[in-house]
């Protein structure tokens, strides 16, 4: 920032007297009403609908029942405690038709893979507050025989008009494991 010509505001200031307000966490509403037009703050309102793991699971299902199998990339999903008897249901008809499947449960306010779990039997289901679970996808890409993650790197500037500038430069992560298909 010191580079672009940004310089810190300690102390008390003039809500006036600042370009770029930059916060870990979300803005209040206020905090959006009263921004001056030249003012930028780092987090669009209700952005989090599609960086919270509940919520983006919550936004797909729903796209998938407007645009129908357009939307079919992602596996079934549940937002837990909510959606508990909805799963109860599916997961009892998928281990009937099919036997047992492997579910991966996901706490929806952590990140960095933390308290994350798999399981195939629902007395392995231990989950505090909101959680995500999902259909296991036990044919994943493979590369050279290893699972690996894609991280592309994007800012969207502007909702309206839309605006998104995405880095040259992306991650691939690779497991240290082949994957043998046994999860569990």
């Amino acid at each position: 920032f010191h580079q672009g010509q940004f310089k810190e505001a300690t102390g008390k200031h003039d809500q006036n007297n600042w370009n770029l307000y930059w916060k870990a966490c979300g803005f209040t509403n206020s905090d959006y009403k009263n921004v001056k037009r030249w003012q930028i703050l780092n987090h669009f309102p209700k952005g989090n609908t599609i960086t919270r793991k509940d919520s983006l699971a919550r936004c797909l299902k729903r796209m998938r029942m407007v645009y129908g199998s357009v939307y079919n990339f992602f596996p079934a999903s549940y937002n837990l405690p909510n959606d508990y008897k909805k799963f109860l249901s599916y997961f009892t008809k998928v281990q009937n038709k099919k036997g047992k499947q492997t579910w991966i449960c996901k706490p929806s306010d952590l990140s960095r893979g933390r308290g994350i779990f798999l399981f195939d039997c629902l007395s392995d289901l231990l989950y505090e507050g909101s959680t995500v679970v999902q259909r296991y996808i036990d044919n994943p890409y493979l590369i050279g025989g290893y699972k690996f993650d894609l991280r592309i790197y994007a800012v969207a500037t502007s909702y309206h008009p839309l605006r998104i500038y995405i880095h040259q430069d992306g991650l691939v992560r690779f497991s240290t494991e082949k994957y043998t298909g046994s999860v569990l």
